[in-house]
């Protein structure tokens, strides 16, 4: 499952509950596809610095 938000859930409530063990997590939900950063140092400040940006006019924009 590529996207297993609710199965993810599953097993872990499973997992908590004691029916599953790791090794039956591991087996149940083969690694699919692995996902890694692609965006450099410098752009992802430059973004992060947007995102911080948005959320001080978004602050600004609720109080009015």
């Amino acid at each position: 499952y590529l996207e297993s938000t609710a199965f993810g859930a599953a097993a872990l409530a499973a997992h908590a509950a004691g029916l599953w063990d790791d090794d039956l997590m591991a087996a149940a939900n083969p690694v699919q596809a692995r996902f890694e950063p692609a965006m450099g140092a410098a752009q992802r400040a430059a973004a992060r610095d947007l995102w911080r940006r948005a959320v001080e006019r978004a602050r600004d924009w609720a109080r009015d």
